[in-house]
């Protein structure tokens, strides 16, 4: 997950309670790695949701060979070279709307 504030905790949420609104759960995520840009916070946040490493570069966490998605809930003009970066690494994305702030 890239981002730790609003839809960062709204998408960490789903993935936690998709059991109870899912039965059987199509899928128990792992929830591997977390980034923000604030070290202090985004240390809070990964120990609060149960995330088991953080980063405070979105490039090293694209890297993390354990990570298999990346969950981008960034500002927008942050979408595009996160998406890219993390396809590139071969990662599967879910990118909070829109992708790219132009056609």
């Amino acid at each position: 997950m890239i981002g730790y504030a609003f839809m960062g905790k709204a998408h960490t949420n789903a993935y936690i309670d998709m059991p109870i609104f899912f039965y059987p759960p199509p899928a128990r995520p792992k929830l591997v790695a977390l980034a923000g840009r604030t070290k202090e916070k985004v240390a809070e946040a990964a120990r609060r949701y149960g995330y088991q490493k953080y980063y405070t570069d979105w490039k090293e966490l694209v890297k993390d060979k354990d990570v298999q998605l990346v969950d981008i809930g960034t500002p927008n003009n942050e979408h595009h070279d996160q998406a890219i970066a993390a396809v590139e690494q071969g990662k599967h994305v879910l990118c909070e709307k829109p992708l790219a702030r132009t056609a």
